[in-house]
């Protein structure tokens, strides 16, 4: 094996999405100030807010799987000017959906009910989805001033354009003769070429946006319309019969009974699982409450947990558990049945499926089921062409050998394929973009269980898609990361740096920082050959039961000349619940799980393919540090583990 697959431990497979850096335009004639618009509208922060319209359908603004740009109006039920112009927004909306944006039309306002919401729809003949802001989050963070306001917002959450649809009315009850202007339509065009509009703030006109007000705010919070829409969108995809989460809160009695445990988790952070901070950096798929929405649980709990009129509830959400979301798969393999027992050590266990290919193929997307939900809690996949996995399955009488064991060390995965957590769905990546998997190659599954308190079995399925045309660009793994480890006991901050700086020009698609029992918090940061910094990652909280993988929504371009630092500290002191040792003694780096490890994992694409073994040199020469991040001040050969690394990165190369 190659060194350039050596380092491919851990790191899986991410989405590669497409985005476009704009920047404002200039105002038009009617507009504010250029300084009120660039400060209070900079930012739209919408993106990652999950919303259902009055079908019930989740929607993720900003896209789900890939960035998307997006187009808002505001509309209201009883406004004649909003009325007037939906035959022009269904024609804005075909126009949208042909050239990449999400069109959305929204009702805001707690007079409205949600069937309200579907009647309206209904008699005017709407196609596109219509959010239903059941609670007001997203009129309260774009804060519209009339029905109808438009707004357009690009890949990377910038407001790009605030206002009118066009200048049909000059007034209210005055219609123009004759259109000039239409800014919307030219905003949607703009963003779609990555171009900012021409004008970015007109004053819109209609009837006066008056939800919300302060009156409005002391209504009774109810499980129909403020609390269905957040649980749908955010906890029902696990929190349901048979998925992993230990009750269901698919419905009203379900979820009254849990108010106060709900309101709890959430407030916490402990629900929904994600450890990373807000940030610059968006994310793929972030398991992120606002505070509005954090909020509005509390007050229901502390309310009594009224159920409320249900006209104002969304339609449950559907569920496809009979197929493949993305259709039938190229090749679906399931693990050999394993036994879990009622109570123990969380399990982490690497099984080996023959993949019985025929020729090589090229992977663009994997989807994952798990056997028995209640006890799966994340999965990573990997290829291996050497047939090491299949021997070390063969020492073990159990299907499969334990992972972050001595039996473990010596298998280096060929190719890194995906991977799965609760709510999680299949990973693609577009067009041209692949993995390569070789014939005959071994799929193995690295399963991590946690125990339920009853015994039982698992036998999960992993889908892999094949590409049927030609592939450009590969994605390849990069790695930061020390072995230069030994936590003293009682110290709770103990910090480890690596770092390197990119030979060649890469594209980031995506982070997962490893460590073990000790680890507690992880930090990602750039500078840029210009001497600017920007801060990629922060998990504030690390908990090696909850190994994300953070994809970027949208991925990141990082010059030749990037410096990449990564940085974690330790917790090795009583207090820490996972400490594996009491009283805690000396940690240093080892496989075993009661050792520890630093390590980045990324998936990157190379603007030139071709300098690949440049980028092995840095990634090798980052591991050449201490764990300071300084040139190391000794002898290798004194240092215990040395000579072992050494031979396992290079293992198979004649570079080293």
């Amino acid at each position: 094996m190659q060194a350039s697959r050596a380092m491919t431990v851990f790191a899986s497979l991410v989405l590669f999405g497409t985005g476009m850096g704009i920047s404002l335009g200039a105002t038009g004639e009617d507009a504010d100030t250029p300084g009120e618009f660039s400060t209070t509208l900079n930012r739209a922060k919408v993106a990652g807010l999950r919303i259902t319209d009055l079908g019930g359908n989740i929607h993720t603004l900003g896209g789900a799987q890939e960035p998307r740009a997006t187009a808002l109006v505001f509309l209201d039920t009883g406004c004649p000017i909003s009325q007037r112009m939906l035959p022009r927004l269904g024609e804005l909306a075909v126009l949208a959906d042909g050239v990449g944006l999400d069109f959305f039309g929204v009702l805001s306002d707690p007079t409205i009910t949600r069937t309200d919401g579907m009647e309206y729809a209904q008699e005017y003949g709407i196609e596109f989805p219509v959010l239903f802001d059941a609670s007001g989050v997203l009129a309260r963070t774009l804060r519209p001033t009339h029905v109808p306001h438009s707004f357009v917002i690009d890949t990377r959450d910038r407001l790009c354009y605030s206002g009118r649809i066009d200048d049909r009315f000059a007034a209210v009850g005055k219609l123009r003769k004759v259109m000039t202007n239409h800014e919307l339509e030219e905003s949607i065009r703009a963003v779609a070429k990555g171009e900012a509009p021409a004008v970015s703030f007109t004053t819109p006109v209609g009837c006066v946006f008056e939800a919300w007000s302060p009156s409005s705010s002391k209504r009774e919070v109810t499980y129909h319309r403020d609390i269905a829409p957040i649980l749908n969108a955010h906890c029902v995809s696990c929190h349901r019969q048979g998925e992993v989460a230990p009750f269901a809160l698919q419905t009203y009695a379900e979820a009254e009974r849990r108010a106060q445990m709900v309101a709890m988790v959430c407030e916490t952070g402990f629900m929904p699982p994600w450890a990373a901070e807000p940030g610059a950096v968006r994310y793929q798929q972030e398991r992120r409450l606002r505070e509005e929405e954090i909020d509005l649980l509390q007050q229901w709990a502390q309310s009594g947990a009224p159920e409320g009129d249900p006209a104002d509830g969304p339609t449950p959400p559907q569920f496809d558990a009979s197929g493949w979301t993305l259709g039938e798969p190229d090749l679906v393999l399931t693990m050999p049945e394993f036994e879990i027992p009622a109570e123990g050590d969380d399990l982490f266990h690497y099984f080996v499926i023959p993949s019985e290919l025929v020729e090589d193929q090229m992977v663009v997307a994997t989807d994952f089921k798990a056997g028995d939900a209640s006890v799966t809690h994340h999965s990573i996949y990997y290829s291996d062409s050497t047939g090491q996995a299949r021997e070390l399955d063969e020492q073990t009488p159990e299907p499969g050998y334990p992972a972050f064991t001595s039996l473990s060390r010596d298998f280096v995965p060929s190719e890194a394929l995906g991977g799965w957590s609760p709510g999680s769905g299949p990973q693609t990546l577009p067009e041209g973009v692949g993995i390569p998997i070789q014939a005959g190659a071994d799929i193995i599954l690295e399963m991590h269980y946690h125990l339920s308190g009853k015994a039982t079995t698992d036998a999960s399925q992993i889908a892999i898609y094949f590409a049927d045309g030609a592939i450009q660009k590969i994605a390849e793994s990069f790695t930061l990361g020390t072995l230069d480890i030994s936590i003293p006991p009682n110290r709770n901050d103990y910090w480890r740096k690596a770092w390197a700086k990119t030979p060649v020009g890469i594209t980031l698609l995506d982070l997962n920082p490893h460590m073990h029992l000790l680890g507690k918090e992880a930090k990602v940061d750039v500078t840029y050959p210009d001497g600017s910094t920007e801060s990629l990652l922060w998990v504030s909280e690390y908990d090696f039961r909850w190994q994300d993988i953070y994809r970027c929504a949208e991925p990141i371009h990082l010059p030749a000349g990037t410096r990449l630092d990564f940085k974690v500290r330790y917790d090795n002191t009583s207090a820490n619940p996972s400490q594996p040792h009491i009283p805690p003694r000396q940690v240093v780096y080892g496989e075993e799980t009661n050792d520890e490890m630093c390590f980045l994992f990324c998936t990157v694409v190379l603007d030139d393919p071709e300098r690949i073994e440049e980028l092995r040199l840095a990634e090798w020469e980052g591991f050449l540090r201490d764990g300071e991040g300084n040139g190391w001040g000794g002898s290798w050969g004194d240092w215990k583990g040395w000579s072992e690394w050494k031979g396992w990165w290079s293992r198979g190369s004649d570079d080293l």
